[in-house]
């Protein structure tokens, strides 16, 4: 397992050790993309039974924008080719994701790019990912400079975990915490601040509670408006 490069900023730095390094460096390869391990961290939670928890998780890389179409798998790619990574999961709104346990090259000698926390190992390879406000989507910007040396190809393969909004732990999950690469990233407007909708799916109760005191306000609002038109009223008939 060869690393060929570090992409920092907009300078390469390159190693070089005679023919068989040049010829990996000029490489073309093809990424396979392996199924994303989904892990559900609230399935075993007694509060929380989700029997239809059948999320569509995937990863596609896309040359240099995540807008730019997606690179399929009889395509190429060089070790200096910038790369968007975008994960999606579909099928899963009430829940949130987090892309962790990511690793190029091969099984047998992975580099990890992304740790088991969710933050960049690699950060010259790959950034820490950076959410959607619905947790449901990241990405991230770098470059799979890693070559497996004889093979036209090189794997790709990440875990998503994936916890359940009314998980009173999901939001230490996702998004990650103080990743070294970008500390302040976790603190984004998320679903964390759509108290309303967490209301109404965690708290179906609070959402009661809530009803009820504004019918409260708004009857004592309207006894109020009536008994002032009846002062009102016995003072014009006295005069």
């Amino acid at each position: 397992m060869i690393q060929l490069g570090q992409v920092t900023g907009h300078s390469v730095e390159t190693i070089h050790s005679g023919d068989h390094f040049t010829d990996l460096i000029k490489a073309q390869v093809h990424v396979v993309v392996d199924d994303l391990e989904i892990i559900n961290v609230s399935e075993n939670k007694t509060r929380i039974i989700d029997r239809n928890f059948n999320p569509d998780c995937q990863l596609t890389l896309h040359r240099d924008l995540c807008v730019n179409p997606e690179i399929k798998r009889r395509e190429t790619i060089g070790w200096n080719t910038r790369i968007c990574f975008s994960w999606k999961c579909a099928n899963a709104s009430n829940y949130a994701m987090r892309v962790e346990s990511c690793w190029t090259g091969s099984s047998h000698d992975p580099i990890y790019l992304i740790d088991e926390h969710g933050c960049s190992m690699e950060k010259t390879m790959v950034r820490s990912p950076r959410y959607d406000p619905s947790l449901l989507q990241a990405h991230s910007i770098g470059w799979l400079s890693v070559r497996v040396s004889g093979a036209r190809y090189t794997r790709l393969s990440c875990s998503i975990k994936m916890c359940h909004l009314c998980d009173t732990q999901c939001s230490s999950i996702t998004p990650p915490k103080y990743c070294p690469d970008d500390p302040n990233s976790w603190k984004i407007s998320s679903v964390w601040n759509q108290t309303s909708k967490l209301d109404h799916l965690c708290r179906p109760t609070a959402i009661v509670k809530r009803l009820r005191s504004k019918a409260a306000a708004t009857v004592s609002y309207a006894d109020s408006i009536w008994l002032i038109a009846a002062v009102i009223f016995f003072k014009l008939i006295l005069k």
